[in-house]
């Protein structure tokens, strides 16, 4: 940091010039794909802007190292910088710089910081929209290239560092995957037989009940989703509690409650005698094993629990459950091993984002100190 100081004062001793992105790059804007030409499988992605493709095809329209900006739809104004060749669909705005005035980086860096004012500048008939003129008029802050290079150089260390932690965290999960995927398999190595779950399992649907409706009290109330395993409350309203159960709510989220709970109407309570904390993670991970992706619009409903089938050891009703017993308290244990290590990342991932945060300001604000700031955001 006391580098970049010495080379502004050097070498912006009257301050930072600033010209609209118009001046110093080129915006274009994707082409779209025929949706046959997306295949789950392919040589390069397609964007559209949003924060994950849309598909691969066997062919690119933009070269690597290409910054983005979703042009559409509810991520319109999302800024990243896409590093390999791909192909930019019709809502995939993509700026090709003159690298002779300015860092593509360097432009990336500045765009990212300024993502939330292009969300803001959508406009909504519809599907909302971002305007390439609201893009192609953002002043830029053109410091001279050396200044730029060192700004890069400093954030992409933060940078890489985040990406480090967020690496080492998804190996993780993928290793809980394949850890416990191997232990089910092993279980049913002898003959397999495949049920619904209400074949295996007693249940019952929560009942519908408003915020406006919602008693203060001391038992969970549990709605759809996955933050704090989709507890939203705690209720001391009269309504049908649980215990020992697991629970599968409308977005497909799957977790075991030893606890006294209850629950609303996006949410299906599956019980029976035998499910105990000695057999849940062997039930919950061979759920999860036969779920198919649920989101908002496709939701989990009554007729999925009928078509949902899990596959089973045929003596799996043995009295003893010995074998089940022994496989769900081995993923148990290896999901407590993960989660202590884990436990640490997402808050050091948090940490570094926002310390990400404090420089990407703090630098620009040098910068925009030394000059006029224009955009007023």
């Amino acid at each position: 940091m006391s580098k970049l100081k010495e080379l502004i004062q050097e070498l912006c001793p009257d301050g930072v010039e600033y010209k609209k992105l118009d001046e110093i790059a080129i915006l274009k804007k994707g082409k779209q794909l025929n949706q046959t030409l997306l295949t789950k499988k392919g040589l390069y992605k397609a964007y559209n802007g949003g924060k994950s493709h849309s598909g691969f095809t066997d062919e690119y329209n933009v070269s690597e190292n290409t910054i983005i900006i979703s042009q559409g739809g509810e991520s319109a104004g999302y800024v990243q910088f896409i590093k390999e060749k791909f192909w930019a669909n019709a809502h995939c705005f993509y700026i090709e710089p003159n690298v002779q005035i300015i860092n593509n980086k360097f432009l990336y860096y500045f765009l990212k910081m300024n993502e939330i004012y292009f969300m803001k500048s959508k406009q909504s008939a519809g599907i909302p929209g971002l305007k390439s003129s609201v893009v192609k008029n953002i002043c830029i802050p053109v410091p001279p290239l050396e200044v730029q290079n060192e700004i890069v150089s400093i954030l992409d260390k933060f940078t890489e560092l985040t990406t480090e932690l967020t690496t080492e965290l998804t190996k993780r999960k993928i290793q809980q995957k394949y850890y416990t995927n191997s232990l089910i398999d092993q279980n049913l190595r002898t003959k397999k037989i495949e049920l619904a779950l209400p074949e295996v399992f007693e249940y019952k649907r929560g009942k519908r009940l408003t915020k406006n409706h919602r008693i203060y009290g001391f038992i969970p109330f549990v709605t759809a989703g996955f933050q704090n395993e989709g507890i939203a409350e705690f209720i001391g309203n009269d309504l049908e509690i649980f215990e020992n159960s697991i629970t599968i709510d409308m977005f497909g989220n799957v977790f075991w409650r030893n606890y006294k709970f209850s629950c609303d109407d996006n949410v299906i309570v599956l019980h029976s005698e035998f499910l105990s904390e000695e057999t849940a993670y062997f039930f919950i991970e061979v759920i999860k094993k036969s779920m198919k992706n649920f989101n908002y619009s496709k939701q989990y409903r009554l007729q999925d629990l009928y078509s949902q089938k899990i596959k089973l050891n045929n003596e799996w009703q043995d009295k003893n459950f010995e074998l089940l017993k022994n496989t769900s308290e081995k993923i148990k244990k290896f999901i407590q091993i993960i989660n202590e290590f884990e436990n640490g990342i997402p808050y050091e991932i948090c940490y570094r984002k926002k310390q990400y945060n404090y420089y990407l300001n703090l630098i620009f604000s040098k910068i925009l100190n030394n000059g006029q700031e224009k955009n007023g955001n």
